[in-house]
């Protein structure tokens, strides 16, 4: 079993109750702990308590009296026993594991956590981004770090007020609650905009905390191109029931478009940043997975998912489309994933995702 010594609590933990994840909140400060006799019991309490054995998820633990107060830096955590070096639990086997705590001479009853075989997960990132703003550069290189690095993390670009800007994107702006740029939603629910560089510490602690959930369905995609005319099938196989209703949205998207992009970054002033040596604006900028056509309803199409057994296949849709607004087709991908509401972002959920090359297909294990 491998310990992590990474002692963030992930953010989305601490917001989790409302599906809202904020790039910008930090862990939760400690309150001044009540060192009168009236604390007489702990309680640990854990971000998961039923993992998938993945390689990225993690247990991240808390403890608090029963005066609910935080107390998680001074309590010692063990495992089946064994003491812990932190708070995080990265397990290294599946199997049935007893967390306890203790705070000076008190003891937290034990809780049972479960890491089992994974399905295949993957992270949705939405990027809202322009050509001409001059913040985004920064902001898209984050997202293009975690995306290269990490095959479970899935990440697109919808432009804004410039060549790149397709008839949808005014849509989804709406549907995500985006008002200025740039903005990420991180699987939807993610609801403020900033207007400084994505740190990418904090977005690699979200994509942990999405990926230690086992998802409910998978995905799969059949997809086949023939001169301009793109056929697609997705198939979903069903683990467990969906609350409320859900949909298919099915993008297509093409890397490695270049333009002419603004740069508040150049002249050095921001010596952390790749683009300082970069010149205002910066040509021939290179842009990754750009929406450029979109083969459902903008917001998605409705899909069945009344009388599923667990691990049925299901095809959940079937398009075909001339290809439009593509200038090199090898450079072409279908990005796929099933989500929640589409009224309301904050209810809003993507249950899972799916990308694959155009006239290529992919399965759910990959």
């Amino acid at each position: 079993m491998n310990i992590s010594q990474h002692q963030r609590l992930p953010l989305l933990y601490l917001l989790c109750a409302l599906g809202v994840c904020s790039l910008s909140c930090q862990p939760e400060k400690e309150e001044a702990v009540d060192l009168s006799p009236n604390a007489d019991a702990i309680e640990v309490r854990s971000t998961h308590y039923r993992i998938p054995l993945n390689g990225q998820s993690q247990l991240v633990w808390q403890a608090r009296t029963d005066f609910d107060r935080l107390v998680t830096n001074e309590t010692q955590f063990y495992v089946d026993g064994q003491p812990m070096a932190s708070n995080v639990f990265q397990p290294s086997r599946t199997g049935t594991f007893s967390i306890t705590g203790r705070y000076k001479d008190l003891e937290s009853p034990p809780v049972t956590v479960t890491v089992e075989s994974p399905r295949n997960r993957k992270v949705l990132i939405e990027s809202f981004t322009s050509s001409y703003c001059a913040w985004c550069p920064w902001a898209g290189h984050r997202v293009d770090s975690l995306t290269h690095h990490n095959e479970k993390v899935i990440g697109y670009s919808i432009h804004g007020l410039d060549a790149f800007q397709i008839s949808a994107a005014p849509v989804l702006q709406e549907q995500l609650s985006v008002y200025g740029r740039p903005a990420l939603r991180i699987n939807r629910g993610y609801v403020r905009n900033f207007f400084t560089p994505t740190e990418l510490a904090p977005l690699m602690d979200s994509i942990h905390y999405l990926l230690s959930f086992q998802p409910k369905l998978e995905l799969s995609i059949h997809s086949e191109l023939s001169a301009n005319t793109l056929s697609a099938s997705v198939q979903g196989k069903f683990y467990e029931p969906l609350a409320d209703e859900a949909y298919l949205s099915v993008f297509l998207v093409e890397d490695k478009l270049t333009s002419t992009q603004a740069n508040a970054f150049a002249g050095g002033w921001k010596p952390a940043c790749p683009y300082t040596d970069d010149p205002n604006p910066i040509t021939n900028y290179e842009n990754h997975h750009v929406l450029r056509q979109v083969l459902t309803a903008p917001l998605g199409d409705p899909i069945d998912t009344g009388g599923l057994s667990e691990g049925e296949i299901r095809e959940i849709g079937a398009y075909s489309a001339t290809v439009s607004n593509v200038t090199d087709l090898e450079e072409a991908w279908l990005i796929a994933f099933v989500h929640g509401r589409r009224d309301n972002i904050e209810l809003s959920h993507v249950h899972n995702a799916q990308i694959v090359q155009a006239g290529q297909s992919v399965d759910f294990e990959e």
